[in-house]
């Protein structure tokens, strides 16, 4: 998904009439961070997030986070919270010859570096990667996600062009 270019014109009327909505945004995010239970897991968390609409590049530098951490000896597992796709299991281990229209393609990125689940909650595909021996895991985007304490938090930031 790629940001739409009325999101840097200044005087943009899409801007204007989507202000106030975005003060029942905020409102909203707010709320939920107040009223999370956060989990904390016996693991390390690594959320490679963003705080932009796509595009900034977490994919990729979850994909070399994975590699550092694998060749420094660490069991690491990556998960990847399904939006789309046809899985109806709540955490799937993607495969690298899973079929793209079941998981997705990022996913399928992310599974030729390491073990990666697909779960349509993080905190279960958490759970289950522990489970099967995971001593660090990344998140591929969740930094919006306050059920789970993260130990660390990384943003990626999309040069403006």
């Amino acid at each position: 998904m790629k940001t739409p270019k009325f999101w840097y014109n200044k005087n943009s009327l899409y801007k204007i009439f989507l202000l106030p909505l975005s003060y029942f945004w905020i409102l909203g995010s707010f709320l939920k961070k107040i009223f999370a239970k956060p989990i904390k897991f016996k693991v390390p968390i690594i959320c490679v997030g963003n705080i932009i609409a796509g595009g900034g590049g977490k994919t990729p530098l979850t994909i070399q986070l994975a590699r550092v951490l694998i060749r420094k000896g660490y069991n690491t597992h990556i998960i990847k919270k399904q939006y789309k796709g046809s899985n109806n299991k709540n955490v799937l281990l993607v495969k690298k010859n899973s079929r793209a229209s079941m998981v997705g393609d990022e996913p399928l990125l992310l599974a030729n570096t390491t073990k990666t689940w697909l779960a349509k909650s993080r905190a279960l595909g958490i759970d289950k990667a522990i489970k099967n021996g995971a001593k660090v895991i990344i998140l591929d985007d969740g930094y919006q996600d306050y059920s789970i304490i993260k130990d660390y938090n990384i943003l990626t930031i999309k040069e403006s062009q």
